[in-house]
């Protein structure tokens, strides 16, 4: 993770999934203040493209939802040192049932602030259907298989719940350079 707390952080909390830091940070007058943080071990935010060239968004339900939301394939990292290229072809193939013939990184996103974790944007190319979708009892979800400028209206949608994301599919929509970046790439 690049947004690391400081040395001088003594670790106060750990579980599976986050660590709680405290420390003393000097402000600018020469004081000293308690500053808090909690890391958590981050996610693998999934961008996959069919062999045919279609984008797989999801319409996916929770316990708790008053009805289905709009996302891409997205999981939590296991561990803290988990490589996010490993547990993006995990969540694909459970969440999707699909298998990717290339997956890379295409973008981190580096939080910032008191929450403090990396989101890795990942592709993957040349995906196709292997299994069933291996929800969870905690989860209903649905693939859609959608062009690539239906795929970022569906994400930046008020039905959308992954808001990590959103900045980058606004960017994909507007952003030009950053567009022809990403579809280079692909």
């Amino acid at each position: 993770m690049s947004n690391k707390v400081p040395d001088n952080a003594k670790k106060v909390y750990e579980s599976k999934y986050f660590r709680a830091y405290t420390w003393q940070q000097e402000l600018f007058d020469g004081t000293f203040r308690e500053f808090e943080a909690v890391e958590h071990v981050g996610y693998v935010l999934i961008i996959a493209i069919t062999e045919d060239g279609h984008y797989v968004a999801q319409r996916n339900m929770q316990p708790g939802d008053s009805g289905y939301f709009n996302s891409n394939i997205a999981g939590r990292l296991e561990t803290f040192d988990e490589d996010p290229i490993e547990r993006a072809k995990i969540e694909l193939l459970e969440e999707a049932g699909m298998q990717a013939k290339s997956i890379e990184v295409f973008d981190v996103i580096h939080s910032r602030g008191m929450f403090i974790y990396d989101a890795y944007i990942i592709l993957a190319k040349g995906c196709k259907k292997v299994a069933d979708i291996a929800d969870d009892p905690g989860e209903k979800i649905e693939n859609v298989l959608i062009p690539f400028d239906e795929f970022l209206d569906f994400l930046d949608n008020e039905n959308a719940k992954n808001k990590t994301l959103a900045p980058y599919i606004l960017k994909l929509k507007y952003n030009q350079e950053y567009r022809q970046r990403f579809l280079n790439s692909i």
